[in-house]
């Protein structure tokens, strides 16, 4: 149980991770993605890649397997290893116009998104965080209003975030070649029984 503490309190914190992979491994991605998805008529049906038996998927399931326990240790003070986990990823990204509305990822406690390919500048498609307190900022004037806007990050390659899968996110549209980013749920099942180790 959380005690209030004298002084100011920040209650119910939505932590969101922000680090990066190497671009190579992301160029890797990208090669093997372009060759197994034709973009042109993807329909982005969420199909698990780490199906794919590809030792560049399985270099990228140790990645996500790190960032995530990166997250559990710094935003959550826990051991990912502690826990059942299993993994789900595809592939967002579409030439032209291409947007996300407002969603979560109901079922996934945590989720990520790797942004593969974003070169291009000043096109949109900012990745759209909103602030998960519904209604947190009713009956505020404008003064107040700053700390309930939505956060707007606009993806570089290599890139990736880590946030809790109830925080409701879009795409902003935007205009490109192509842009490929890889999502990844993270699902837990109970903890891991010590007595098996």
């Amino acid at each position: 149980m959380q005690v209030l503490e004298d002084g100011i309190n920040n209650l119910w914190p939505t932590p969101v991770y922000k680090t990066s992979i190497d671009t190579e491994l992301c160029d890797k991605l990208l090669n093997i993605l372009l060759q197994e998805i034709d973009f042109e008529s993807y329909s982005n049906n969420r199909k698990n890649l780490f199906h794919l038996d590809n030792p560049i998927m399985k270099e990228f399931r140790q990645e996500v397997v790190k960032i995530f326990g990166e997250y559990f240790d710094k935003a959550l003070d826990k051991n990912l290893e502690d826990f059942n986990t299993s993994y789900k990823a595809w592939a967002t990204g579409k030439p032209g116009t291409y947007s996300m509305a407002t969603h979560n990822h109901s079922g996934s406690p945590f989720v990520s998104v790797f942004y593969i390919f974003a070169q291009e500048e000043d096109l949109g498609g900012e990745l759209v965080l909103n602030d998960p307190r519904a209604n947190a900022n009713r009956g505020y004037m404008e003064a107040f209003q700053e700390p309930f806007r939505p956060l707007r990050h606009k993806p570089v390659t290599g890139d990736v975030l880590v946030f809790p899968g109830y925080l409701y996110h879009a795409v902003d549209p935007f205009m490109a070649k192509l842009r490929i980013a890889i999502p990844v749920d993270l699902f837990l099942d109970g903890k891991v029984d010590s007595d098996d180790s």
